[in-house]
């Protein structure tokens, strides 16, 4: 599906509908969310404490709630690293095997 990011503040943010959520097997109170960027696409995906302190540096964030929903924060600094100005730009986001994937609509 192809979205505009919203703006608040600083960063940059996307509603998370509950099916998305449901394929993504997150519970979106508790789950905490792993941020990679490889190239120009941004994977998240949910990440446990055990995994945690495997990790050098992760990039770890919480769905935060927004209105009736929940929203991903994306900072302005990941979206420039993926050529993304989301003032202009729509983003393109896919689930693939509980993994969350946002890139620049083309």
């Amino acid at each position: 599906m192809k979205k505009h990011l919203l703006n608040s503040g600083g960063s940059w943010y996307t509603y998370l509908s509950k099916p998305v959520m449901q394929l993504l097997c997150i519970d979106p109170q508790k789950s905490k969310l792993l941020f990679t960027v490889k190239g120009d696409v941004l994977y998240i995906r949910e990440v446990f404490d055990h995994e945690i302190q495997k990790l050098q540096n992760p990039l770890i964030k919480k769905l935060t709630r927004k209105g009736s929903g929940y929203s991903i924060y994306i900072s302005f600094y990941v979206l420039e690293i993926m050529n993304i100005n989301p003032e202009v730009d729509m983003v393109e986001i896919s689930v693939e095997d509980k993994t969350l994937i946002i890139k620049k609509a083309v």
